[in-house]
């Protein structure tokens, strides 16, 4: 068996804050630290353990700060960088045949504990940034955050843990989420500010491997939505970023590129429909952050170079040594430091934009690919316009056109739910032309949809204020009907004012049933006309028939009999 060779003095360990000792660092046989800008940072330490006396040892235990500290082999005289800051989550035992038993410890930095558990919260009157800075808060972690501008009424937080919910927040507005030792960052990805570092191939850069891609880009980001205050569609937009993960020899951004090699109708535009937006500002946020994923993706690279803890997501990089096009600035997502038993000590770098790699990442569909593809796609529920409701075949359909989609997106004719429906009967009520209406799809299929019903919205109010429908306890007390005309039909609930009352459009003829006096009134402007093949009867302890001018009585034969004492008076009596 070989002897374990110890690490250099380019690396140091501490645990709880004291220096690892001697004994433990001459067993220690390799340290991995991975940080990446969209990943917490983990390392991995391999410690020889031939007596089990380190698996006994109180040192390593679950929750233990632990802290890593390195400089690059130019660097001897300056003091150590920290290149890691976490806490042990896990302890594993390696015990083989021919082997020395091995002990493995694994740490994450902080941000473990907002993987902890899940949310169910809404935010309320606030920014993203501030929901970040309420977050670290809540966690004890300090934080450096990147102000946002949108306030948002209510934002919710759908049972996620704190580190999804920060990071789906990051990538709508735009910025990256990360934590280094206690402290969480929240920030544009320009504003990661690391000092530079010179890598040059052949003596600190040892491989090498950048790409340079047009597929996938696009010149322009239009985010469309539907603003129900104003009953118009919103539509962000983006053609520039900030952002750019690289500076080469290659003469712009992957659009560029690809509009001067196959025309500029090829550069591309993406139509995001996906994705709903509660106002302009945000939506043009959105199309940004989008089209800054796009482009960030143009430039990619995967390098190996002598160890430097300088390198960290973030850092920028300037390649030099391999002529003018792969040659230049690159921005660092991820790194990899190495330290092994032979004295060796690596770095590993990427260039990835704002992906982190991972293999779950690839195989899951970009945010904005549900826009592009396949018809299976859920789209959930979704606002129409109805544009057409004479149905050739008397279904009851509509057509809607989808104002968050495209500007002339219209449907085939839609079926219409309804509280009832059945062979000549059910409840039918048509939308009228220019009626939103919430839109499903049947499987998720664009081609098949669904009216569930209308919607109110700024433009277009209920027929009732909710100060009038409601009880000062909160009880619905009027609902009501209402036609385009103005024709009404209203169901008071009201305690001792109950009723039901059907006005016209003129608000002169009505029919009120008084529930609270069981009363039936009736009254019209006009005329008042009763007329049936059979008979009327009017039965009533009493009743009373007056006119303001005449009452007439008409008829073959007419009877008047009393059981008892009949009167008929009048100033003039006249008898034929």
């Amino acid at each position: 068996m070989s002897p374990v060779i110890p690490l250099l003095s380019q690396f140091y360990l501490k645990f709880g804050g004291t220096q690892a000792s001697e004994n433990l660092m001459r067993d220690v046989r390799g340290v991995e630290i991975d940080s990446n800008l969209h990943l917490p940072d983990m390392c991995t330490i391999q410690v020889h353990d031939a007596g089990f006396r380190w698996v006994e040892d109180e040192l390593f235990r679950i929750g233990q700060d632990i802290e890593i500290e390195s400089r690059a082999a130019e660097d001897e005289q300056r003091a150590a960088l920290k290149v890691f800051a976490g806490q042990i989550t896990a302890i594993e035992g390696v015990y083989l045949e021919e082997d020395v038993p091995t002990l493995v410890i694994r740490a994450y930095d902080r941000s473990h504990i907002l993987h902890r558990g899940t949310n169910v919260r809404a935010f309320r009157q606030s920014t993203d940034s501030d929901i970040a800075s309420r977050i670290a808060r809540e966690r004890g972690l300090q934080a450096e955050v990147d102000s946002t501008s949108q306030v948002h009424v209510q934002l919710f937080q759908d049972n996620q843990s704190d580190y999804e919910f920060l990071l789906e927040r990051a990538r709508a507005v735009g910025h990256v989420f990360y934590v280094e030792d206690r402290k969480l960052y929240f920030k544009k990805p320009g504003n990661v500010s690391r000092p530079a570092v010179e890598l040059d191939f052949g003596s600190s850069l040892l491989d090498f491997r950048p790409r340079v891609t047009v597929a996938s880009q696009v010149k322009e980001v239009s985010v469309r939505g539907w603003d129900p205050a104003t009953k118009r569609e919103l539509v962000g937009q983006a053609t520039s970023t900030d952002f750019q993960p690289a500076r080469t020899g290659w003469n712009g951004r992957g659009a560029a590129i690809a509009e001067r090699a196959f025309g500029a109708s090829d550069a591309g535009k993406l139509v995001v429909t996906s994705q709903p937006i509660a106002s302009q500002a945000e939506g043009d946020l959105l199309a940004r952050s989008l089209l800054s994923e796009f482009w960030a993706n143009d430039v990619s690279a995967e390098g190996r170079a002598i160890g430097n803890p300088r390198m960290r997501p973030g850092t920028k990089v300037n390649i030099t040594g391999m002529g003018q096009r792969f040659g230049g600035e690159y921005y660092v997502t991820w790194a990899r430091h190495v330290f092994d038993a032979d004295g060796h000590f690596l770095t590993h770098f990427g260039v990835k934009g704002y992906e982190a790699g991972t293999l779950l990442e690839i195989l899951s569909p970009r945010p904005e690919s549900s826009d592009r593809g396949s018809r299976t796609k859920t789209r959930g529920l979704a606002i129409g316009i109805v544009t057409d409701n004479k149905d050739p075949e008397n279904l009851g359909r509509v057509k809607v056109k989808y104002p968050w989609l495209a500007d002339d997106a219209e449907s085939d004719w839609a079926r219409l739910a309804a509280p009832m429906a059945g062979k000549e009967r059910g409840f039918f009520y048509l939308p009228e032309i220019n009626d939103e209406v919430a839109v499903a799809f049947e499987h998720g299929d664009l081609n098949r949809p669904f009216i569930l019903g209308a919607l109110w919205n700024g433009e277009d109010a209920p027929p009732l204020r909710a100060s009038e429908a409601v009880g000062s306890d909160g009880a619905v007390n009027k609902r009501v009907i209402k036609t385009r005309a103005g024709h009404m039909i209203m169901l008071d609930d009201t305690r001792g004012a109950e009723k039901i009352e059907i006005v016209d459009k003129t608000g002169n003829n009505r029919i009120v049933i008084d529930s609270a006096t069981n009363k039936l009134m009736i009254g019209m402007a006009g005329d008042i006309e009763v007329d049936t093949d059979t008979n009327i009867k009017l039965t009533g302890i009493n009743i009373t028939i007056e006119g303001r001018s005449k009452v007439e009585l008409k008829a073959p034969q007419v009877e008047v009999a009393a059981s008892g004492r009949a009167k008929i008076s009048g100033a003039t009596l006249e008898l034929n």
